[in-house]
């Protein structure tokens, strides 16, 4: 049999960045039911079944709580007694295998949709280790279903493409046999379109995140639960787009969005709650990440303070929005942020427009600039320049429409310039170096994006 030691579960949030997403499963071929003194060596006790043709003289086994040792002795009258050589310890009940048999064993994972039961690709085939033990990073199958994508919403939506509810199932092969299937169907797991970095706060602040790949921190429960942005306190433009999102798992049946309203001499001018569970045009779906929109900002205001409840109790932090007017020729960009989250800046009126020739072609780029930025601001938004670089590449479509926003595409990243009238347009970001002055407190950023090639319907 095999055991499934660990699931990417962490305090019931079964939320996971593709960190990668592992598995601990373990090869347990006997259970046995005790350990015995024999004259001073360990002797397993299986109850009730004759293994002896299974552990003969000689063969080499792993025992739990013991470790790996050969077979003196094996026999069976009601029970079977293997006595090996190693000294006796008292560890109870546990598992025993034998890895002179089943030479071919192998744990094969496959996982699957929780919403169709449908398989999501080929079976991870792994080798367990002497003790059993084995990972399976099931990421890979993952990222390949997951994307980033931006619709207006009027208050609440599922993201369609930001998370996917799956399960796995395990089933062992050896002796040139497929065994019995274990799924894992009541224990499912979503993952998120995201990568989290070991330090994910900005300097000088270093502190590694506490739960690698798992949203635990963002997970409502309690007034420190965070939303998914990367922003200390995120930018809202006025009469611009803006979207923030956040975790809605199956254990919260409701949830409220509190927004509150301050003037610049921070005089509360509203206080609103609204449910969320008949909020936006799709159906209500838990376990996803759901993307939340701010409401009517009253033209005095310069501070939101939003949060999110339920039943009455606060489910999250009570987060600040900074409401800023936008400047002349903005240009808006999305992306999502390495927790899966929306993030938006306004680019104000500083910008160059260029030709450019790489590989020979040629390309439009725009250089936008940003000052005057908090670190973390700045370190949010250089997530613009992305931790790998892949080759743009064509979209093929032979029916070009309206219907496309960009001509080309880099499979870690994709940003959209958003219009205020929420119409938006793919653009690539050309990664490049960047740093911060660390004698001042604010700081300055570059970011190069190349448009889309101009086409005729």
């Amino acid at each position: 049999m095999v055991e499934i030691v660990s699931r990417p579960i962490k305090n019931s949030c079964n939320f996971n960045a593709l960190n990668p997403i592992v598995y601990n499963l373990r090869r347990e071929d006997f259970q046995f039911d005790q350990i015995n003194d024999n004259g001073g060596f360990a002797q397993i006790q299986i109850n009730g079944s004759d293994e002896t043709d299974v552990f003969e003289v000689d063969d080499e086994v792993y025992i739990e709580g013991i470790g790996p040792a050969t077979v003196t002795a094996s026999s069976f009258s009601t029970n079977t007694l293997i006595t090996a050589d190693i000294a006796y310890t008292a560890t109870g009940t546990g598992f025993i295998n034998n890895l002179s048999k089943r030479t071919d064993h192998k744990i094969e994972v496959e996982v699957f949709d929780f919403d169709t039961d449908e398989s999501l690709g080929p079976r991870i085939v792994v080798d367990a280790g002497e003790d059993g033990l084995v990972k399976a990073d099931i990421s890979g199958i993952l990222r390949a279903y997951l994307s980033a994508d931006w619709e207006e919403v009027a208050l609440n939506e599922v993201e369609a493409t930001t998370s996917k509810k799956v399960y796995i199932v395990v089933q062992e092969f050896y002796d040139q046999t497929y065994w019995i299937e274990d799924s894992d169907q009541l224990n499912p797991i979503i993952a998120v379109f995201g990568f989290i970095p070991i330090l994910l706060n900005t300097p000088p602040n270093f502190q590694r995140y506490a739960h690698g790949g798992n949203l635990l921190s963002y997970f409502p429960e309690d007034d420190e639960r965070k939303f998914l942005t990367r922003f200390r306190r995120p930018s809202v433009w006025r009469d611009y787009p803006f979207s923030i999102s956040f975790i809605w798992p199956s254990s919260i049946e409701f949830i409220d969005r509190r927004v509150k309203q301050y003037d610049s001499e921070g005089n509360e001018l509203s206080d609103d709650l609204e449910p969320l569970e008949t909020g936006g045009s799709a159906p209500f779906v838990s376990d996803r990440v759901h993307r939340l929109a701010v409401g009517t900002i009253n033209a005095l205001a310069t501070e939101l303070k939003l949060s999110l409840e339920s039943d009455g109790d606060q489910i999250t932090e009570g987060i600040t929005l900074q409401v800023k007017d936008a400047c002349e020729m903005p240009v808006l960009l999305f992306w999502k942020n390495c927790l899966g989250g929306d993030c938006f800046w306004l680019f104000d009126e500083s910008q160059e427009y260029e030709h450019n020739y790489p590989s020979g072609r040629r390309v439009k780029r725009l250089q936008l600039f940003a000052d005057n930025l908090t670190m973390d601001e700045w370190d949010a938004i250089n997530e613009l320049n992305s931790v790998t670089e892949v080759m743009a590449k064509n979209i093929v479509d032979y029916e070009l429409s309206n219907t496309i926003d960009k001509t080309h595409f880099r499979n870690d990243q994709q940003i959209f310039i958003i219009s205020a009238d929420a119409e938006k347009c793919g653009v690539i970001a050309v990664a490049s170096g960047s740093d911060t002055k660390t004698p001042y407190k604010k700081h300055a950023i570059q970011i190069t994006i190349e448009l889309p090639e101009f086409f005729t319907v």
